[in-house]
Formats: C-alpha cells, sequence, structure tokens
C-alpha cells in the first residue's frame, strides 16, 4: 500500500468518547476547585487560631470569610445579653463610607433575622425577602447575603454576614465553607477570651504580690523603725525639763497613732477576699476616698480586730452606709479641721466611730432623716446609736450591732 488510510471513527461513538472526555475534565476541574478552596479554607482556618487578642481575632474572622467566598463587604456582629448587637466588625466598606452612614446596625431586619434563626440564611436578592428593612442613605448597594450564626460553645457568639459575591450568587458550597469557617472561629474566640481571663488573673495576682511586698516592708521596716523612735523618745522623758515632758508625751502618742494607721494599712494591703466581694476594709476605704476632698484634711481611718472575717452580709452593708452617712454629715455640717473613723470587733459587737472637732450639735438639735436612718439600721440587729458633743468641741458618732453569731 502506497499510502497510509486515514482511519476515521464512526460519528456516534466519538461523539460520545468525547462528551466522556469532556465529563472527566469538567470533574478535574470541579476537584481541583474544590481542593483549592479546601487549602483557602485550612489556611483561613489557621488564620483565624494564630491570634489570641480578641479584637484581632474577630477581625480576622471577617476578613478570612470575606476572602474565602470572594465576597465585597463583610462584617461579623457580636450579639448582646438582650439580642441585639452590641460590637460590628466590618471589612470591604472604606472608614469615610461608614463615617458617613453613620450609626453601626443594631441588629434588625435581615441581621436580626439571622439572630432570631439562629441559623444560616443565604439569599440571591435580599432585597426580594420581606425580612429586609432595607439600608440608610449612604450605604452601598449590597444584592446576594450570606448569614452564618458562631457557636462558642453551644451558644450563639454572633454571626458573619457576607453580601455581594463577585461570581455571582453565593452558592450551598459557600455556606458549607462559611459555616465550617465559623466553627473554627467559635474555638478561636474561646480562646482568645480563656487567654484574656488568663492574663487579667496574672496581672491581679501580680498585683496582690505587689501589695503584699509593700506590707510586708512597712511591717518589718517603717513600724519598726517608728517604734523604736517612740520608745527612745519615751525613755527621755525624766531626762528633759518638766515644761517639755507633755510636748514630748504629745510626740510620742503622735508616734503611736502613725504606727495605728501604718498597720491598717498593712492589714488592707496584706486582705484579699476568696468570694470576689471585696473585704470590708476595702469598701471602707473606697467610702473615706471617695469623700476626702469634701475634707480640708483626708480623715484619719483606723481598724481593730478580724473586721474583715466577722464583718459580713447585710451587717457589712449597715456598717458601709454608717460611715457614708456618718462623713458626709461630717462634711456638710461640721466644718472642722481633723475626723477620725474607727471600725473594730470585739468579741460579741462590732463598733463604728466616727469623731470631728468641728462646730459641734446645735443646742436644738432634731434627729435628721440619715440619723434616722443609722438607728433605724442599729436597731435592725438590736445594737445601739448615738451622736453626742465632744469636748472642748466637736461630736462623736458611735454605732454599734452585736456580730451574729452572739445576736
Amino acid at each position: 500500500m502506497s499510502q497510509i488510510e486515514r482511519l476515521d471513527f464512526p460519528d456516534v461513538p466519538r461523539s460520545d468518547l468525547e462528551r466522556s472526555i469532556e465529563d472527566l475534565v469538567a470533574n478535574a476541574h470541579r476537584v481541583l476547585a474544590t481542593q483549592g478552596r479546601l487549602r483557602h479554607l485550612l489556611e483561613a482556618n489557621r488564620a483565624v487560631v494564630e491570634h489570641l487578642d480578641l479584637e484581632q481575632v474577630l477581625r480576622r474572622i471577617a476578613e478570612a470569610a470575606v476572602s474565602l467566598v470572594d465576597a465585597q463587604y463583610g462584617a461579623l456582629g457580636v450579639i448582646a445579653p438582650d439580642g441585639h448587637l452590641e460590637q460590628f466588625i466590618h471589612v470591604g466598606m472604606p472608614a469615610d463610607a461608614a463615617e458617613v452612614i453613620g450609626h453601626l446596625p443594631e441588629g434588625h431586619g435581615l441581621l436580626g433575622a439571622v439572630i432570631e434563626a439562629a441559623e444560616p440564611i443565604r439569599l440571591e436578592h435580599l432585597h426580594a425577602d420581606p425580612r429586609s428593612s432595607g439600608f440608610p442613605e449612604h450605604h452601598p448597594d449590597m444584592d446576594g447575603f450570606l448569614g452564618v450564626p458562631i457557636r462558642v460553645r453551644d451558644k450563639i457568639y454572633g454571626n458573619l454576614y457576607l453580601t455581594n459575591r463577585l461570581n455571582g450568587p453565593f452558592t450551598q458550597e459557600d455556606e458549607d465553607l462559611v459555616t465550617a469557617l465559623a466553627a473554627t472561629a467559635g474555638i478561636a474566640i474561646d480562646n482568645a477570651r480563656l487567654f484574656a481571663e488568663q492574663a487579667t488573673v496574672s496581672a491581679e495576682l501580680a498585683l496582690i504580690e505587689e501589695r503584699n511586698r509593700i506590707a510586708r516592708d512597712l511591717h518589718d521596716h517603717v513600724i519598726q523603725r517608728l517604734f523604736g523612735t517612740g520608745l527612745g523618745l519615751q525613755a527621755l522623758v525624766a531626762r528633759v525639763p518638766e515644761e517639755l515632758r507633755d510636748k514630748l508625751g504629745e510626740q510620742v502618742d503622735a508616734i503611736d497613732v502613725a504606727i495605728a494607721e501604718i498597720r491598717t494599712a498593712v492589714f488592707t494591703l496584706s486582705s484579699r477576699s476568696t468570694t470576689g466581694t471585696p473585704a470590708i476594709r476595702h469598701q471602707v476605704l473606697d467610702v473615706v476616698s471617695e469623700l476626702s476632698d469634701s475634707f480640708a484634711t483626708a480623715p484619719r481611718l483606723t481598724f481593730s480586730g478580724p473586721v474583715d472575717l466577722l464583718i459580713e452580709g447585710e451587717l457589712a452593708s449597715d456598717v458601709i452606709a454608717v460611715v457614708r452617712e456618718g462623713l458626709s454629715n461630717v462634711a456638710r455640717h461640721a466644718d472642722s479641721t481633723q475626723s477620725s473613723v474607727d471600725v473594730s470587733v470585739t468579741d460579741d459587737e462590732v463598733r463604728v466611730t466616727i469623731d470631728d472637732d468641728g462646730r459641734g450639735m446645735p443646742s436644738s438639735a432634731t434627729r435628721s432623716s440619715g440619723t434616722a436612718n443609722l438607728a433605724s439600721r442599729a436597731a435592725n440587729h438590736g445594737g445601739e446609736f448615738a451622736l453626742t458633743a465632744r469636748k472642748p468641741r466637736g461630736t462623736s458618732l458611735r454605732w454599734s450591732a452585736p456580730l451574729p453569731q452572739s445576736a
């Protein structure tokens, strides 16, 4: 045969073969595309979990979701306990555009629908859905919509909102991918919150250790030096002229008062509550600090006995109220230069004493609503309340109540 004859395939078999090849090629492209999107999902997951700061985690989740499904705009809304959006992080919208729009979404319309449904919502045209409430003025146009909830330990933490897919409507595959990302996001959010809690605990422990160190220094050094100085001055009393002995004794008394005040500070610095409620010392200190600006000289504060151990519950609330009301009265009416607060616990009762060197009680004094309240608080515990004049001037408040175990 002088030349090779060309082989021709029958038309029908060749068409079937071509179609099969085309299907295989198409399937291969779909497989490659799916593999590519899965790689993008893995990359998005990795990008989300590599952060521990909660604000960064939330923004990275929104950015990863937008990139994963080729959306133009995305957002992450954090749900408040009352069901509304308390935080809204948006991606894709220029900052100046967001500023022109004004307030962030509050969780109405479709955003509210995703919150209520607690499951994905996917729409080809969001304007066509009856739940859509439209957009405010200057808001960019949005059409396709995908909303997916984020769960943290089986509780809805927030939602991912995506709009305007670049290549057509959002698909079921998009919904599956974003749902998978949301699952990772829940874990990342939980980890970030735990990390923040641990950081707070560490900071509190460091603060407690620093307070304990200061308390030790005050006790081991300052108090001991003052105590030694007081003993030295007492030893000199018999050696100085008689006209100077009273003044020297006053200085020794002043040192004793300073030691008592420093010991109060040491006890306060060293004590901490194990129930989460501030110890009574800290609460009284807060009240005194709060009212100090109303005085020419800050009130002197002392504690005696195991006040943090025995004053608690309703009794503690009443003690705080007595200190607040008593000091407020001094600040408003006494015109004093010196004042003091003492909270003490004995074997069977708690006592609050507030003294000042002000103008004293008027001769026709009547009980005001504030002091009547203090008397009522004492009576409720079976205790006593008295407001008396001091000599040569000033007023003394005495409030007492039996301890619960001995009442």
